[in-house]
């Protein structure tokens, strides 16, 4: 019903285009817009008339860092002074041979609430502390990791409730990697693992991994199914072509079609989860 009240909304606002001298606007985040339409499609629908209303909202880099700095100005004027105060007086060092800001900023999906939580993280390791270090930085960084993986299932818990499961299957991964590259034995050994332990579950991913313990869904179809949920929520960045670049959802298509994703097909784990996935290398 919920769905139904959202795309009513949709409508009025289709409607109210005619009228030249209002211009109604709702912010609405893609995933939740795509469902809306998979639930409530009805005979005739074409998504593709809809697309002329859409402005996707993209943050730039600087515009990241000039919304922190605005947040570090506002903070150390109301507690310390009234001069003017921004990240780089606080982020002043290198990480992995790059400013701590485009660290942090490769440890975002272009959001503005990731770095303001990650910065807020490091405020709180840097209690105590007369300045934020890069060990400081590092430490926090562990700890927004684990912060994101959780807000990772919130947002997209009623499409995938077990999506962190199986977002295990990428623990201590290179960041980079080939689909190939997961053996058919660790994929079976994982899905067994898995079913037995839930059996309780029946969403689409927990009888993905039933199906293909069973032999009734192939190693490469789970595969295929499974990278298009990493890539769809963020998790992953996607290259099913040799000739194409990486890509991410938050940068280009929000989703890659499964029948797309083959063994072939290479893949880059997003660095925001590096510490909660113990990837091997934390150095892009």
């Amino acid at each position: 019903f919920r769905y139904l009240l959202i795309r009513s909304l949709i409508e009025t606002i289709r409607d109210f285009v005619k009228v030249r001298n209002v211009k109604v606007i709702a912010a609405i985040r893609t995933d939740l817009l795509e469902r809306v339409f998979r639930t409530t499609r009805d005979a005739g629908f074409q998504e593709e008339k809809y697309r002329s209303l859409y402005l996707n909202l993209r943050w730039s880099d600087q515009q990241l860092k000039d919304l922190l700095d605005k947040r570090v100005r506002f903070l150390v004027r109301q507690t310390y002074t009234s001069q003017a105060v921004g990240y780089r007086d606080l982020l002043n060092f290198e990480v992995d041979g790059m400013p701590a800001i485009s660290y942090m900023l490769l440890r975002t999906q272009q959001r503005p609430r990731e770095l303001i939580e990650f910065f807020n993280a490091c405020i709180a390791q840097a209690e105590g502390k007369p300045a934020i270090t890069k060990d400081v930085l590092l430490k926090a960084e562990g700890e927004y990791s684990k912060q994101r993986f959780r807000s990772l299932q919130d947002e997209w818990f009623t499409d995938y409730p077990a999506l962190l499961d199986f977002a295990f299957i990428l623990r201590k991964l290179p960041p980079h990697f080939h689909l190939s590259d997961l053996s058919d034995a660790l994929v079976m050994d994982f899905c067994l693992n898995y079913s037995v332990s839930h059996q309780e579950r029946r969403d689409l991913l927990s009888q993905l991994a039933r199906d293909t313990v069973e032999l009734r869904t192939p190693v490469d179809s789970l595969l295929s199914q499974l990278f298009h949920v990493f890539y769809r929520t963020g998790i992953v960045g996607l290259k099913t072509a040799s000739y194409e670049a990486m890509q991410w959802s938050q940068s280009g298509p929000s989703t890659i079609a499964a029948e797309t994703i083959d063994r072939a097909a290479a893949a880059r784990i997003h660095p925001m989860f590096y510490r909660v996935l113990g990837v091997r290398s934390a150095t892009e």
